[in-house]
């Protein structure tokens, strides 16, 4: 055997591997991401309404807040999801946009590239070292297809009509689906600057994407919120930026585990977009692949994306590199190589999730740090239109499971949707450190009457020891709470694994759960 068909085989072997170990963990993972629930609940009120929330009703802090709901388009598939095949909906989601993202990357990396081994480096960089790291129904990580499908379509060799129509299209769906649209627009305006066909029809399209982009409910707002996002420009958005751990810089990742995928694959963009514009070579795609590594370097939530963009942007610079060296490689057509590695994946991952699916029950799809089971248990038992104070990973859970019965929260991972005074007292009462005058304070001072605790922060210490919270019903680690005022409110111990507890004192530890 050559050692260019035995370097082909091994590339494909590993690459191969990656995606089926991508698909294995979206479909089997548990759902831990404190927003899919709330997404869902705004999408069944929507179903239900036939209008996009405009306020925060979900809060009893702030219910007439304006609310920007920048992610309205997805929410009806997150609510269905949820009412059709319960928590393990999401799984299933997860794996689709994985695999979906793998497709996109095969696409921009083997299927573009004039040297084959430049195109399987790209790939294994992208598609299959890294996508595994999103395996996640989180909104921000599915709503990646689209900067993905947009470079797919602005990087297109022969840019035509057609191209331009189905650029502009997903521009606006991308805009009605997740916040970071804007990016669309710059990377239609890079594959002008870049291309040598139909330049003038690339920037046309870019114009008529940014026009699209303010056909939404809220129109102009929605672009200066995603700006604010970046820029943490409001007083709400800056407290935001200060306390959510993905807002912070890049630097934090080094406190992880495995930091070297994050890290190490963004520095490797950051060094190949540098040379490219040292060797003043495919500038505008150098450029913005850099743009995108300051980014992540201010702010973490940027890294993934700054590495599932930067690798096909920097395709050409690695072919210039390699200078036609591993441009014969054996290896069939793009056309049968993608389906070749990401079918396997996808029968195994589908199979897996199938039998998990079989074994599990409901509850057990979700993971600990969102309550699991007995969180529901107990959502289950509070009173309708309580007030309910839970922490910051699990609000949004509340508000699926209790909504529909008048039951409101003081803070959820929404964010944006609350005033600044409110988002400073929600991260307070988060603090490990608050003094227990300021969290009776805080809460009665908003109208709090039930509170749902589990294993995180300090604040079940500070109602074990005050005369005006009592507790009579646990399940597991987690505990409703009362306020004296309103002893109607609870009910007694019930069965399903609700039992009457003894004045013990739980939550008394743990970190800042708001930075979960």
């Amino acid at each position: 055997m050559s050692s260019r068909r035995l370097l082909s085989i091994v590339l494909l072997a590993a690459l191969g591997v990656s995606l089926t170990i991508a698909g294995l963990t979206a479909a089997t993972s548990r759902v831990f991401d404190p927003d899919v629930h709330w997404l869902a609940a705004a999408g069944r009120q929507l179903l239900a309404s036939g209008h996009v929330p405009s306020a925060n009703v979900f809060s009893y802090t702030a219910p007439n807040y304006p609310w920007l709901m920048h992610e309205w388009l997805l929410s009806p598939l997150y609510a269905w999801l949820i009412e059709t095949l319960g928590p393990s909906g999401f799984p299933l989601l997860a794996l689709v946009a994985t695999l979906g993202m793998a497709i996109l990357q095969l696409q921009l990396s083997v299927g573009r590239a004039r040297n084959c081994l430049a195109g399987l480096l790209v790939a294994f960089f992208t598609a299959g070292v890294f996508v595994f790291l999103m395996a996640s129904p989180r909104p921000t990580v599915v709503a990646r297809l689209f900067p993905l499908g947009m470079l797919l379509l602005a990087t297109t060799p022969r840019f035509r009509l057609r191209h331009a129509i189905a650029a502009v299209l997903l521009q606006w769906v991308w805009a009605n689906a997740h916040g970071s649209f804007p990016l669309g627009v710059v990377l239609l305006l890079v594959g002008a600057a870049d291309a040598d066909h139909a330049r003038s029809l690339r920037v046309k399209a870019a114009i008529a994407a940014a026009c699209i982009s303010l056909l939404n409910p809220a129109g102009w707002k929605l672009v200066a919120l995603s700006f604010g996002y970046l820029v943490g420009s409001s007083e709400t958005l800056a407290l935001i930026h200060a306390h959510i751990r993905e807002f912070s810089s890049a630097l934090t990742l080094l406190e992880d585990s495995w930091p070297f995928f994050e890290l190490g694959g963004l520095a490797l963009v950051l060094v190949f977009s540098l040379h490219a514009l040292a060797r003043r070579r495919h500038r505008a795609r150098a450029l913005l692949a850099l743009v995108l590594c300051v980014m992540a370097l201010v702010q973490a939530r940027h890294v993934m994306l700054a590495i599932l963009l930067g690798g096909p942007l920097l395709l050409p610079e690695v072919e210039s590199l390699l200078a036609g060296r591993g441009a014969r490689l054996p290896l069939p057509s793009a056309r049968v190589l993608i389906p070749l590695l990401v079918l396997p994946a996808a029968l195994m991952a589908s199979s897996a999730w199938f039998l998990q699916r079989s074994e599990f029950e409901p509850g057990q799809w979700v993971a600990p740090s969102l309550g699991g089971e007995s969180f529901a248990r107990l959502a289950a038992r509070l009173p309708d239109g309580a007030h309910v104070y839970t922490h910051f990973g699990v609000a949004g859970r509340l508000i699926w499971l209790a909504s529909p019965r008048g039951v409101r929260v003081f803070y959820d991972s929404r964010n944006d949707c609350y005033p600044p005074e409110v988002v400073r007292e929600a991260f307070e009462l988060a603090d490990p450190e608050i003094a227990p005058e300021r969290a009776l304070s805080v809460l009665a001072s908003r109208g709090t009457d039930t509170a749902l605790l589990g294993p995180y922060g300090r604040l079940g210490a500070i109602f074990e020891a005050s005369p005006d919270w009592t507790s009579d019903v646990s399940d597991g680690p987690w505990r409703i709470w009362r306020r004296s005022a309103r002893p109607e409110q609870i009910h007694g111990a019930a069965d399903g694994g609700v039992e009457a507890i003894d004045q013990e004192p739980v939550g008394g530890h743990g970190g800042d759960d708001a930075e979960e």
